[in-house]
């Protein structure tokens, strides 16, 4: 029987082990043609000449060697790519219909694929042109082959603008569990010289934690004056719905934003940690004379000169000191001075060997220098390790600030901070730090939203306060503003409702009985605040490192009345 082409199912090729002596043997050269035809429509995959298709489809072997003739035009026919395998196991019971094609992802699987690309793009800042990237089109290739990755316009037109609404509205009805919502707004300008201002919500969701969202992050084009602030901070609360549940804004100090804070009428709380910026910059300045000035000389020529860094390493190999890269003072970041000298520190003898041997002319550095930059370590130690705590906190600070600042001032007060055993530098910058410690944070204690969270702060309570008379002032204030909160008519039926349930009359037995003892029953709202304060007051305290909001979820039908205020 003859054919004019070789029939072969599509995705199918037949798989032979050949070798030498079968090809050149006389006793296997009269196959015929049908016989070939018919091995290869029965078979999956072909091996010719010691080589396998590369076809993710089952492989088999065929008992009968193949002439020169035959292989050539098989090889001819068959448009697969082949590898050297020496064997192949037969096995046709899996093979399915499915095996010979490639199933397309359903829409909702698409859509899942093409919100986490858009979301990785977004979250770690890539550029768009990454899906135009070979080496990461294999990798989704490899990962999954049915998924067409969307091009770059699609990204930027649709699919980011999509995710855009889409968050949105989500944020939004997070935000509608905060029953009141806190404000932090910074504005800066960017190395091209782009103004941006930023603002934040914060607030506690039904959960029982501290939940923050960017509600814009704005290129604002407009003068920096208080008024056009304020209309953006008014537009921006107005747009997501906060504007009466605003409680607080945090800012810088500012006083353009300061200003515009108060042209909204909403409660104004200085940043804790530009506040301690502020103060520990106008310390420093006494020093930038004298040994600053010296050891920003020293870091900097390191940081020009590879050669005398790779030396500045061997030096510190050679004595057994940590290795350690010299830092440099950022003038925006007072810490980054404290972290410049800290680390210098560190190092000292290596630093001093590598500059006698590399340049004299720096090693300005005598051993009186060497002990003011301890002493100004020493003295500086508080406040990094304050800036360094707010920083790296995840739950509320607010309950923390009188404890740091009593913490500030005893630690300026030690006994080896007095003049006589400092340098006149390092007294001169005790004293500023003094002066500025008392000037912007004397009135601390009689913010009320200060002195209220440190109380409701079950970590805290009485020892978070910096004189006991304010901490009494304060409990004092608490449990009149919970009797007045508790004389409006929906507040009282609510607390009542929570902790009695009065029933209607009963008819009959009794009758008698429930009519004697209502009044007894019924709960004073104002005893009820004053008796959850006390209670209150008397608990442990919770330890330092637990989550306070965590506390007051778990003891919220036991303080119904406490617990609206936190």
């Amino acid at each position: 029987m003859k054919r004019k082409h070789l029939t072969i199912p599509i995705q199918r090729s037949v798989s032979r082990n050949l070798s030498s002596n079968d090809v050149a043997s006389s006793s296997n050269a009269n196959i015929g043609n049908n016989q070939l035809i018919t091995d290869v429509d029965k078979e999956q995959t072909v091996n010719i000449d010691n080589f396998e298709s590369t076809s993710t489809q089952k492989e088999t072997t065929c008992s009968q060697p193949l002439v020169t003739s035959q292989v050539e035009h098989v090889k001819k026919k068959i448009p697969v790519t082949y590898k050297c395998k020496s064997t192949v196991q037969q096995d046709k019971s899996d093979r399915t219909i499915p095996d010979f094609m490639v199933r397309p992802l359903c829409l909702s699987q698409t859509k899942i694929i093409d919100r986490q690309l858009v979301t990785m793009i977004v979250k770690e800042y890539h550029p768009f042109r990454l899906v135009e990237d070979m080496e990461f089109k294999k990798l989704i290739n490899i990962l999954c082959p049915s998924y067409n990755l969307p091009s770059r316009k699609t990204i930027s037109e649709s699919l980011i603008p999509s995710l855009y609404d889409q968050t949105y509205e989500e944020i939004k009805l997070k935000i509608k569990e905060g029953l009141a919502v806190c404000l932090t707004t910074d504005a800066w300008t960017s190395i091209n010289n782009d103004s941006f201002v930023a603002i934040t919500v914060h607030y506690i969701n039904n959960n029982w934690t501290l939940s923050s969202n960017l509600l814009g992050c704005v290129k604002y084009k407009e003068s920096h004056t208080s008024d056009n602030l304020s209309k953006l901070l008014k537009d921006s609360a107005h747009e997501w719905g906060i504007e009466n549940k605003i409680t607080a804004i945090t800012t810088d100090n500012a006083s353009n934003i300061v200003k515009a804070t108060k042209l909204c009428n909403w409660r104004h709380i200085p940043c804790f940690a530009h506040t301690i910026n502020l103060i520990v910059q106008s310390g420093i300045d006494c020093l930038k004379n004298n040994i600053l000035s010296k050891v920003k000389a020293i870091v900097e020529y390191f940081k020009r000169s590879s050669s005398a860094l790779n030396i500045l390493h061997e030096m510190q190999e050679q004595m057994k000191l940590p290795n350690l890269k010299l830092k440099q003072d950022v003038p925006k970041r007072w810490n980054s001075t404290y972290e410049m000298l800290n680390r210098i520190l560190k190092i000292k003898e290596a630093v001093v060997a590598t500059l006698a041997l590399v340049n004299r002319d720096l090693n300005t550095l005598g051993e009186s220098d060497w002990l003011e930059i301890k002493q100004a370590t020493d003295v500086l130690w508080v406040f990094n390790e304050v800036t360094v705590e707010l920083c790296a906190e995840k739950s509320v600070s607010l309950s923390k600030i009188l404890y740091f600042i009593k913490v500030m001032r005893k630690h300026l007060s030690a006994d080896k901070f007095s003049p006589e055993k400092l340098s006149p530098y390092c007294s001169m910058m005790v004293t500023k730090l003094h002066e500025q410690l008392n000037e912007r944070f004397d009135r601390y204690e009689d913010n009320e939203l200060i002195t209220q969270a440190t109380l409701l702060d079950p970590r805290f309570k009485k020892f978070g306060f910096i004189t006991d008379n304010k901490y009494n002032q304060t409990v004092e204030n608490l449990r009149n503003r919970l009797q007045v909160t508790q004389e409006r008519p929906e507040v009282v039926h609510v607390h009542v409702q929570q902790q009695v349930e009065v029933s209607e009359p009963t008819i009959g037995l009794w009758q008698e009985f429930d009519y004697s003892v209502a009044e007894n029953i019924s709960i004073n709202p104002r005893t009820a605040a004053i008796l959850e304060i006390d209670r209150y007051l008397k608990e442990p305290l919770l330890e330092r490192k637990e989550d306070p909001l965590k506390w007051w979820k778990e003891r919220h039908a036991v303080y119904p009345i406490l617990s609206e205020f936190i």
